[in-house]
């Protein structure tokens, strides 16, 4: 199923409803695949489950949705796909099954083990499951938070939810309050972290987690934490490189097969770097027949990486799809992104994201991707930029208390400094110890904002129990950035086009061995991504992909004071600002036509700030398109 939504509550919502909710998200699945049911639950309580079908598994025809017990005592909607379900369907063999869908195995698994069944799955996911004879609706988010899961709760504690928010916008019950507090970190960030969304009363129900509403009660329960998971499974260390990377390989292998087993034609991501070069690699390997790979291309020799990719098809004989795009095609989608990625997302890889997934929904249902390799195998360069500033950090003890004397404090030097410097002397907070460096940022973000003012670190470091600074940030990195950020690119981007995105880095069995890996396996003196890197040159001749490396960055800089400056200067119109009562209308006026006039550094124009004016420009665009 590719998109669900729904309601529990006293409110009894009709079938119009129902199917608005539905129809909002109807691009996730597949034209005219839906089903929906309501249900009693006592004489006060109410419950509608709907779902938007995406083909990817084969379902019996006619067979209705949502999929229930044979009592009706249980029904599911599922949003994704659970790998292991052949195995866990034989462990409860003796249930009558009448379907060969993994929809049924989790209502299998739940009346045989209970909610506990989750921990059990692999795959990814979001489920909600509505139990009639206990009163109860579960609502679950896969352990990686590949798929979306929002829900919304009125002062009555009606429950909405739904694979996307927009399924509820168009509800009268529905109010439309934004959460101002959250959009500082937004214009840092470039996205809004769960389990906060735009609006208030609505939630992203966090990876790895379980809410469950029962008689207007609502309580959330984590069943797989990455703290807690690295903290206990880095006890056993892997000791040997070899084995290090053995382990590795036939883990992203077994993630590769799980991820082919349908029948449906299944496309790859090649980008040209070595995360999507080695899971194409591997899946050739795998194929008795060449493999479709897919690669957006850019007339700009600065960013193109489609002419390695292409070399790199060649050398495993994959068949290969490319498409060279313009800038024009680029700015075009620019206008769609409120009407699919449904809050403010500011990450402007979204578009050849969007691009890439438009091509291969020609050809397939389903595409494979290499996102997670950095985070999980020290691919980043923050990551070596840490970990030489944690050997420097009594040095920055010393430049905080400087930067603190009042006319020392104002000294241009300190913005002159180099970027380790400027990170260790930026501030000691221990709970945001890899984040900092960005306090130029910040120091704008809040002059144009009207909240109070805040350094909107993500603030809990501590709970990794890390030492080694690099860990720490890979581990935040996976519980922030990857699943607001990347994940979610890549759920809206593909799904907009009805195609499924699936990320073998992200199998469970694979992220956990990951954490017993020692960082100098991943990080070592000569190269980062160490492992994976040796795992690529056993397929593909070294001198096809040590390079440096690229991103397929899109110009914001000179897009905002290009095409879109007119439209960006329209945003910062006075009236509309004091109308608005979210930015400090004159600072924020200032502020971008300073940047647009390409001024002093000092005064926050230089190219380093379109970060947040596209952020800025990205909010408003959205805000123009839902209010």
């Amino acid at each position: 199923m590719g998109g669900i939504c729904g309601f529990i509550g006293k409110k009894c919502f009709g079938e119009n409803e129902l199917m608005h909710m539905c129809s909002e998200i109807s691009y996730r699945g597949t034209e005219n695949e839906y089903g929906h049911a309501f249900f009693q639950l006592n004489h006060e309580i109410y419950a509608g489950l709907a779902c938007q079908r995406l083909a990817i598994k084969d379902l019996e025809t006619g067979f209705p949705l949502p999929i229930s017990s044979s009592d009706n005592r249980v029904s599911v909607v599922l949003d994704g796909e659970i790998y292991n379900y052949q195995e866990i369907r034989e462990q409860i063999a003796d249930y009558p099954f009448r379907t060969h869908c993994d929809t049924e195995v989790i209502v299998a698994a739940y009346l045989k083990w209970g909610i506990g069944f989750v921990k059990k799955l692999n795959g990814m996911f979001a489920i909600a499951l509505l139990d009639r004879k206990e009163n109860v609706l579960f609502l679950v988010r896969d352990w990686m938070g590949e798929k979306p899961l929002y829900y919304y709760v009125n002062d009555e504690k009606d429950v909405l939810f739904a694979s996307q928010m927009k399924s509820f916008f168009k509800l009268e019950c529905f109010q439309k309050e934004i959460r101002t507090e959250v959009l500082g970190s937004y214009f840092l960030h470039a996205c809004i972290e769960a389990p906060n969304t735009i609006y208030k009363n609505v939630y992203k129900l966090e990876h790895g987690s379980v809410l469950k509403i029962c008689n207007g009660k609502l309580s959330v329960k984590k069943y797989w934490d990455i703290a807690k998971r690295h903290q206990e499974l880095s006890r056993y260390e892997v000791k040997d490189y070899e084995e290090a990377k053995q382990g590795s390989e036939e883990r992203i292998k077994k993630s590769i097969q799980i991820r082919m087993a349908e029948k449906q034609e299944i496309g790859f991501c090649l980008s040209g770097g070595y995360d999507s070069a080695l899971v194409c690699a591997i899946a050739q390997s795998i194929s008795k027949v060449p493999i479709r790979t897919y690669t957006i291309g850019v007339h700009d020799k600065a960013i193109n990486e489609a002419v390695y990719a292409k070399q790199i098809a060649k050398q495993l004989g994959t068949n290969h799809t490319e498409l060279y795009i313009d800038e024009k095609q680029m700015l075009s989608l620019v206008e769609e992104i409120p009407n699919y990625f449904d809050e403010p997302f500011a990450d402007s890889s979204q578009l050849p994201t969007m691009l890439l997934s438009s091509l291969a929904k020609k050809d397939v249902s389903m595409i494979l991707t290499g996102i997670g390799g950095d985070e999980l195998f020290g691919g980043l360069d923050i990551y070596e930029i840490v970990r030489e500033a944690q050997q420097r950090k009594y040095i920055g003890r010393l430049l905080y208390a400087l930067r603190q004397i009042p006319f020392l404090a104002q000294a241009k030097l300190w913005t002159k400094l180099p970027l380790i410097y400027r990170i260790i002397s930026d501030d000691i907070n221990h709970e945001a110890q890899t984040q900092l460096g960005v306090n130029s940022y910040i120091k704008c973000i809040n002059d144009i904002l009207i909240t109070e003012p805040k350094t909107f670190y993500y603030e809990m470091e501590s709970r990794y129990k890390e030492s080694d600074w690099g860990v720490r940030r890979m581990l935040l990195d996976l519980d922030t950035f990857t699943i607001d950020d990347e994940l979610t690119k890549q759920d809206r981007g593909a799904m907009r086009y009805g195609l499924e995105s699936r990320s073998p880095f992200y199998d469970k069995n694979l992220v956990e061995y990951a954490f017993r890996i020692p960082i100098e396996f991943k990080l070592d003196k000569t190269k980062r991504k160490k492992i994976l890197k040796d795992l690529v040159h056993q397929y593909i001749p070294q001198e096809l992909m040590d390079r440096k490396k690229m991103g397929f960055c899109i110009p914001q800089d000179r897009w905002l004071r290009g095409p879109l400056k007119e439209q960006a200067m329209d945003y910062v119109s006075p009236d509309f600002l004091k109308k608005q009562g979210i930015f400090d209308a004159e600072k924020t006026y200032q502020f971008v036509k300073t940047y647009m006039e390409k001024g002093d550094r000092e005064k926050w124009s230089g190219q380093n700030f379109s970060k947040v004016v596209w952020a800025y420009f990205i909010f408003q665009q959205w805000y123009q398109f839902y209010h």
